[in-house]
């Protein structure tokens, strides 16, 4: 999955049923999952489900977040109340899939594979060192406490 993939509803179709295997789906930013055998009208009905979810409400262009932060996907500009926000379309991404899920604490290999389209498989450095950068250019813009740690776990917006 890529940075372009992130406005997709996702869909697990496996005939895996472990626990596991379930929860690692949606780790990995899975909307649903559906364990096969399936009826068809059941699948038809949790896809209707999914896009209902995933669908953005009408007017809801701009994404809110703590301290004046708002996102505008259609532009793509990060601002802080009024000022502009330089970011790397990686640290928008990272805002957007942040802000997208807010209140959802989201781990170092959740984020990776939702903007990088692979896993850090343990390794945080990767996706830390990002966090920092956009975290350095949120305060410089007067914003200090958007991106949260959840320690041991991952990063969230609350």
């Amino acid at each position: 999955m890529c940075s372009s993939d992130l406005d997709l509803p996702v869909i697990f179709l496996t005939r895996e049923q472990s626990p596991q295997e379930r929860l690692m789906a949606f780790d990995l930013g899975a909307d649903d999952y559906v364990a096969r055998p399936v009826e068809v009208e059941e699948l038809v009905r949790r896809v209707r489900a999914v896009l209902r979810r995933v669908r953005p409400a009408a007017g809801r262009d701009i994404l809110e977040g703590p301290e004046g932060l708002t996102v505008h996907p259609r532009s793509h500009e990060v601002r802080v109340g009024a000022q502009l926000v330089a970011a790397t379309p990686r640290e928008f991404e990272l805002l957007r899939l942040l802000l997208t899920r807010r209140g959802e604490v989201l781990t170092s290999d959740a984020i990776s594979s939702l903007i990088w389209g692979y896993q850090t498989f343990g390794s945080r450095n990767f996706v830390e060192a990002h966090v920092s950068r956009v975290r350095a250019k949120l305060l410089h813009a007067g914003a200090s406490r958007i991106i949260q740690t959840v320690r041991g776990v991952g990063y969230v917006i609350r």
